[in-house]
């Protein structure tokens, strides 16, 4: 009877130990969690905030160029030329990402 009691009392150590392990990792294991879910949600932020800005510029080169070529060249052609233009910066933003993309897949 005795053997049985010090066999139950040695589990229920062995599962409080366990246990206290299971929680400490747990805390270490959140907080890292909670670091990079920070550092993610700044670092979304950012880009959000310098898209924004990133439009604006653009929108407002664009608007440049527009004024610059409309005395030269009228205001159809002008706005052409600088969709035109607008258009290749888009498609060579797009082949930039494609290409980083599938040079970093497995």
């Amino acid at each position: 009877m005795k053997v049985i009691s010090q066999f139950v009392v040695h589990i229920a150590e062995l599962l409080e130990a366990e246990g206290a392990t299971l929680l400490a990792i747990g805390r270490t294991e959140a907080q890292a969690l909670h670091r990079a879910v920070a550092g993610l949600a700044l670092g979304l932020a950012f880009l959000i905030v310098a898209a924004a800005l990133a439009l604006a510029g653009i929108g407002l080169l664009a608007t440049g160029l527009i004024l610059a070529l409309d005395a030269q060249w009228g205001r159809p052609f002008a706005a052409a030329a600088t969709g035109l233009i607008l258009l290749i910066l888009a498609g060579a933003a797009l082949w930039s990402f494609t290409s980083l993309t599938r040079s970093r897949r497995p």
